[in-house]
């Protein structure tokens, strides 16, 4: 009966979790871990650390839902991670997230659905622009090469043939 209070609308989903903090062994890397794998290879997995706190930090209640950038510093932070590490990884993480709150002023947290925002701006991002312009020349160039059909032309549509 968790899921059917009013307030678990917001509360981040599965898909939440797999795509941006961790996933299942055998399934594709999260987000934090491939950003871990591709940053900070034989570091500590700082951009993990970040999104687990963050994902914490959206289990509260309302009023103290998400964290603000530096209170997450002060929460990963230790001997083994310079505060430089961690801001870079939050940065990342941020710019990457498909389910962080991006609105101005929003302390870091997960939404429930993803950003849609966000998808379009990857998918824009990882389209090649002169495979697209090939790509929509071939075809203009297909179409111009069809068989030219006669076209019979009317002068007056409403007349009778």
């Amino acid at each position: 009966m968790v899921g059917d209070t009013p307030q678990s609308a917001h509360r981040p989903s599965a898909p939440a979790v797999t795509s941006d903090v961790a996933a299942v062994a055998g399934d594709q890397p999260a987000l934090a871990q491939r950003i871990d794998a591709q940053k900070y290879p034989g570091l500590p997995p700082v951009t993990a650390y970040v999104a687990r706190t963050i994902f914490w930090h959206t289990l509260a209640y309302d009023s103290a839902r998400g964290i603000t950038a530096e209170q997450l510093k002060l929460s990963v932070c230790s001997p083994a991670l310079e505060p430089s590490f961690i801001e870079q990884a939050r940065v990342q993480f941020v710019t990457d997230s498909v389910f962080l709150d991006d609105r101005p002023g929003a302390p870091l947290r997960f939404m429930a659905e993803p950003n849609l925002t966000m998808i379009i701006r990857r998918t824009m991002r990882d389209i090649d622009a002169a495979e697209v312009r090939a790509e929509m020349a071939e075809r203009i160039r297909q179409l111009f090469s069809l068989p030219r059909v006669g076209i019979q032309r009317r002068a007056f549509a409403c007349r009778p043939v």
